[in-house]
Parts: C-alpha cells; structure tokens; sequence
C-alpha cells in the first residue's frame, strides 16, 4: 500500500470523532461534532499530501512524493472551494511536481507539468511565479534559450509585482 495512502487515511481518521468520544456523548446526551465539511477534508489532504512529499523528498523517494502530490492532484475540489483558491491550490501541485521532474533529470516532463499548471490561468502569484520558473528552468535544460529567456522574465516581473526583491 502507498505510504502516502496511510498517511491520509491517518489524518482523515483523526478527523472523525472516535468511538470513544461517540459513546461518551450518547451517555451525557450530548450530540458528537458534525463531520467536517468537503473543503476542510480537501483542504487537509493537500496539506497531508504536501508534508508526506517533503518528508519523501528528504529520504530520496522521489517516486514516493511524486505519487502522493498527484493523488491529491486528481481529487476533485468540493464545490464550496472558490474557484481561485483551487487554481492557486492545483497550480501550487503543478509546480511542485514540476520541481521533482527536473530533480529526477526529466526536464521534458516538467515543461509538460509547468504549462498545464499555467494553463489554469496566467495571475501574478506564488504559484505562477513558481510554474513560469520551472518552465524556464526545464527549457534551459533542454537548450530552449530563447523560450527560457522568455518565461524567466515572466519570473521576474511576477517578483516584482510580488514586492519581492531580485
């Protein structure tokens, strides 16, 4: 079983209100706390699948943590979620399996990862920032200079939108 399934499974568990606490409220009468809502479960298995890849990032498990972002990639978005905020959610996801794509020397793959990420929308954004330099990062190693030039000056004029500094 993929590790990052058990993690899930984990925190979506702890989610739930235990059978202990269940029984303690049936006997004081009191109702157990609602199920929480789709966009905190959604919410928190990006979060899970996000820790459980950095830790497999540091052991070398690039498969690992490539397998847990893009399973949490494939869950749909709970209704709930405003559309931006699961762009910016799904973009992040793209641009960090991009990142894993050029560690694993696969640049082609990245480029493939970066453009469907932008392709939910082009805003001056963490993510965005993150996608057009992998974009560029994956050109450059491909020997795409003058593609590279191009989306590495997206990069920087999304930095400076961002009010970060060069």
């Amino acid at each position: 079983m993929n590790r990052f399934v058990v993690v899930l499974a984990l925190v979506g568990g702890a989610m739930w209100p235990s059978a202990c606490a269940t029984r303690a409220a049936d006997e004081t009468h009191e109702r157990p706390p609602p199920p929480p809502a789709p966009a905190v479960v959604w919410a928190s298995s990006v979060a899970a699948a996000h820790a459980f890849a950095a830790a497999q990032i540091q052991r070398g498990e690039l498969s690992e943590a490539r397998s847990a972002l893009v399973h949490v990639l494939e869950l749909r978005a709970p209704s709930a979620v405003a559309p931006d905020d699961v762009a910016w959610v799904r973009q992040d996801l793209f641009a960090r399996l991009a990142g894993l794509e050029l560690r694993a020397g696969e640049p082609q793959r990245a480029l493939d990862l970066a453009n469907q990420g932008l392709a939910l929308g082009v805003s001056d954004t963490v993510p965005v920032l993150a996608l057009w330099s992998a974009r560029g990062r994956a050109e450059r190693a491909l020997g795409r200079s003058a593609e590279s030039d191009v989306s590495f000056a997206n990069t920087k004029r999304i930095r400076m939108a961002l009010g970060s500094k060069e």
